[in-house]
């Protein structure tokens, strides 16, 4: 008898001991799976420049030469791994078609508005996620020099646009024969896509439009350097135009540039051959900061090997409408 419940219970105790370790090791599974497991399994350094590293490595006590931090961004930087330079506009412009596929016609209860409207909450998401996707560097760099991108983005945000207008004058005619549920999810979803649109055409292709005015060059055959760096200025300048409702008499900006000394030896070299020698004296000159001012650090002094070249824009007025000084500012790096 004793035998036979001894027999019984080993499977039961077998089993209790694998639903233990399988509950032991799932918060193990899910740490793995996590972004800060992510983090801690990239290559660490203390004090280092971002320029030294590999890419995806986690700084500690960064050297930024030309940047002054507070708080952890000055503490941890995190060189990022660069992006995949190519677009697939055709997997965007597929989710945009089933979307529009998605109406409310079909619905009559709260589970197909929940389920089936604009083809469920995911595909609004990922539609919103992947026009956000199109902002990062790479993606970025790749419509600025492909005007027929541009052109298909642009179609897309009308798509996006029509989809919103019609759903919105249904929702008007249908709200008093919905239920409180079905107009939650309908506002909800038509928001998201209003996003997407306004992502397509203000957030990238607005700040596309933005750059190449503030650097005519983005036509011709610019690299992805030197996009960022004349996007990074438009950053500012967006920046600066939302803070002008606090005041709109003055305005200024500083751009720190640091050179090797290989670097800043073909800079001084294009500037001769540019017939630029004597203007840059001029501008190296005088006591007080004025607009178009340049400074120079460096060059060589203290056994530093980098030069640090600063370029100040300045504008004041006692009378101004907003946006007359990132106008004024724009122009200046324009023509500079």
């Amino acid at each position: 008898m004793t035998e036979t419940c001894a027999k019984q219970m080993k499977p039961i105790q077998n089993g209790i001991s694998r639903k233990a370790a399988r509950m032991m090791a799932a918060p193990w599974a899910v740490f793995r799976r996590s972004a800060l497991a992510r983090l801690l399994r990239r290559p660490v350094y203390f004090g280092k420049s971002l320029r030294r590293v590999p890419a995806g490595a986690l700084v500690f006590f960064p050297l930024l030469e030309t940047r002054i931090c507070c708080g952890l961004s000055g503490v941890v930087s995190v060189k990022a791994v660069p992006a995949e330079a190519g677009v697939d506009l055709e997997k965007i412009r597929k989710r945009i078609e089933r979307i529009e596929q998605g109406s409310g016609d079909a619905c009559r209860s709260d589970d197909d508005y929940s389920h089936r409207y604009l083809c469920g909450e995911a595909a609004v998401a990922d539609l919103l996620a992947a026009a956000r996707a199109l902002k990062a560097n790479g993606a970025f760099f790749h419509l600025l020099t492909d005007p027929a991108g541009r052109e298909q983005v642009a179609e897309m945000a009308r798509r996006l646009a029509a989809v919103t207008d019609i759903e919105e004058r249904r929702i008007a005619d249908l709200a008093g024969e919905m239920s409180p549920k079905a107009v939650s999810i309908v506002a909800e979803r038509i928001e998201i896509l209003k996003d997407t649109a306004w992502c397509l055409t203000q957030e990238l292709l607005g700040n596309i439009e933005k750059l190449v005015d503030l650097w005519p060059a983005a036509k011709d055959s610019p690299t992805p350097a030197e996009a960022r760096f004349f996007r990074q200025l438009n950053t500012v300048f967006n920046s600066i135009e939302r803070l002008e409702v606090r005041g709109r008499d003055s305005a200024g900006l500083s751009v720190l540039v640091v050179f090797d000394a290989e670097s800043y030896a073909r800079f001084m070299k294009a500037v001769d051959r540019s017939g630029l020698g004597s203007e840059l004296a001029d501008r190296l000159g005088g006591s007080i900061l004025t607009n178009r001012s340049v400074r120079i650090a460096g060059r060589g002094k203290d056994g530093s090997n980098t030069v640090a070249v600063a370029v100040t824009y300045k504008v004041a007025a006692e009378i101004g409408s907003l946006g007359d000084n990132t106008a004024f500012l724009r122009r200046q790096i324009r023509e500079d």
